[in-house]
C-alpha cells in the first residue's frame, strides 16, 4: 500500500510476472523485489510525493493469459508504466505495450527480438543470446577446454541458445564435442549426461530454468559427469545448487552480485532486510528487476510536472551513459523513439556447492560499468548477431 507520507496522487506501476507455470523457478523472489523496492520509496515519501502503487498480476507463464494480464494492466487498472519478468510471454505482449505507448521495463527479460527492437522498451541487462556466450565465457576463465549445452526444448528464447554457444566456444578457441536439448518438463535425463559424460566435456553449458537445471546436475553427478556447470542468466541459483553435493559451477548473470557489500547495493540490501526478511535471495533474477526499478525510480524523480506515461517516456529518452554507480553492467543511454541499445556486458561468477555465496570471476579485460570488486561487469568482445 502507498505510504501516507506521500501525498501526492499514486504512480501505478504494473507487474507482468511469470510468478508460477512453466518457469517459475526463473522469476523467483522477483515479486517481493519489487514489493521491498515500492515499500522503501513510500517509506523514504515516494517519488517526488507521489506514492508507488504496485500491481503484480500472475501469467502463469502462460501467453494466453499474459495478454489479458496486460490489457487489464494498461486499460482497466491505468499504469503508468510497466515491467516486464515471463520469457514464455514476453514476446506475446510486446506488440500490444509497444502500440500503447508506455514504458516498458525489462523485470530480467530475456529475447532481445523484444527489448533491442522497440521503442520504449527499456533494456537495462542482457539477453539470452549475451549470457548464453558469457556464461561460456565463464567456464573457460575457469579453465574448462572442452565444452558441451544442454539447452531447453520448450521456450521460443533457447532456439538458437546451442547455436550460440558453440560459435562462442570457436571464438574462445575451445573444444565443443555436444549439442544436446530438454524440455524444461523432463523428469529423465540420462541420455544427456551419459552423452557429456562418454566424451569427456568439462565445462557443461546449461540453459534451462533453475529448477531444471539442478535435476540434471545431481543426475550427470550419477551417470559420472565430473565437469563444471556453466549456467546462464537466471538459470543460476546457489540455494537450490548447493544440493549438487561435490559440484563446481560457474555462471553468467544479468543482475548485480546480491552479496555485494558496497555503497552502491546498499539500498537494496536494507529494503530487502526491513521489506522481505524471508527472501533469501541465490539467484540474480531480483537485483535484475531491483536494477530496472532503481532506474524508474531515478526517471520519474527527475520529472517536473505531472507524472504521465509521456513524461515518464520522455524521462528515460534523457537517460545518458547511467550505469546506477555499478547496478548495471553496462552503462546506458536511451534516444526518443529509438530502440534500446544492446547489452552486451553481465558479471561472471564461479560458485562451489555448499559455499555461502558465489565468487566473481573478475574481468581480465574491459571492466563494463567501470566500478570495482564485486560488481566489476565483463563484456562479450564478439556478441553474436543480434536476434530479430
Amino acid at each position: 500500500m502507498p505510504s501516507s507520507s506521500a501525498t501526492g496522487s499514486p504512480i501505478k506501476v504494473g507487474y507482468v510476472l511469470g510468478e508460477t507455470g512453466i518457469l517459475a523457478s526463473y522469476d523467483a523472489g522477483k515479486a517481493d523485489t519489487a514489493k521491498a523496492w515500492a515499500s522503501a520509496v513510500n517509506a523514504a515519501g515516494g517519488l517526488n510525493g507521489h506514492p508507488v502503487d504496485l500491481i503484480i498480476e500472475d501469467t502463469k507463464s502462460v501467453a494466453s493469459s499474459a495478454i489479458s494480464v496486460a490489457r487489464d494492466l494498461v486499460e482497466t487498472k491505468k499504469v503508468a508504466a510497466v515491467i516486464v519478468s515471463d520469457q514464455v510471454s514476453e514476446g506475446t505482449i510486446a506488440d500490444y505495450l509497444a502500440s500503447k505507448h508506455i514504458a516498458v521495463l525489462q523485470g530480467g527479460g530475456s529475447d532481445e527480438a523484444v527489448w533491442s527492437s522497440r521503442p520504449n522498451f527499456y533494456e537495462v541487462t542482457a539477453p539470452i543470446a549475451i549470457t548464453n556466450s558469457g556464461a561460456v565465457g565463464a567456464v573457460v576463465a575457469d579453465g574448462a577446454k572442452k565444452l558441451g549445452a544442454v539447452t531447453c526444448s520448450d521456450v521460443s528464447s533457447c532456439a538458437t541458445a546451442s547455436h550460440v554457444i558453440e560459435q562462442q566456444a570457436s571464438a574462445l578457441k575451445v573444444g565443443f564435442a555436444a549439442s544436446l536439448r530438454v524440455a524444461n518438463t523432463a523428469t529423465n535425463f540420462t541420455p544427456q549426461c551419459l552423452s557429456v559424460a562418454q566424451k569427456k566435456v568439462d565445462g557443461l553449458v546449461v540453459a534451462l530454468a533453475p529448477a531444471t537445471a539442478v535435476q540434471l546436475a545431481l543426475a550427470c553427478r550419477q551417470q559420472g559427469y565430473n565437469g563444471a556447470y556453466s549456467l546462464t542468466g537466471g538459470a543460476f541459483s546457489s540455494q537450490s545448487l548447493s544440493d549438487v553435493t561435490g559440484a563446481h559451477f560457474t555462471a553468467s548473470l544479468q543482475g548485480f552480485p546480491w552479496w555485494d557489500k558496497s555503497p552502491a547495493t546498499k539500498q537494496f540490501r536494507e529494503a530487502i532486510a526491513k521489506y522481505a526478511p524471508k527472501l533469501k535471495i541465490g539467484t540474480s533474477g531480483p537485483t535484475a528487476v531491483w536494477t530496472s526499478l532503481a532506474l524508474f525510480q531515478k526517471v520519474v524523480s527527475g520529472i517536473n510536472g505531472e507524472v504521465t506515461r509521456a513524461s515518464i517516456i520522455d524521462g528515460y529518452s534523457a537517460v545518458k551513459n547511467e550505469s546506477l554507480g555499478g547496478l548495471l553492467a553496462q552503462p546506458v543511454t536511451f534516444t526518443a523513439d529509438k530502440p534500446s541499445p544492446r547489452v552486451v556486458c553481465y558479471w561472471p561468477v564461479k560458485y562451489q556447492a555448499g559455499d555461502d555465496a558465489p565468487a566473481t570471476l573478475h574481468p581480465a579485460g574491459r571492466v563494463g560499468n567501470g566500478a570495482k570488486g564485486d560488481l566489476a561487469s565483463s563484456c562479450i568482445a564478439s556478441p553474436p548477431p543480434m536476434a530479430r
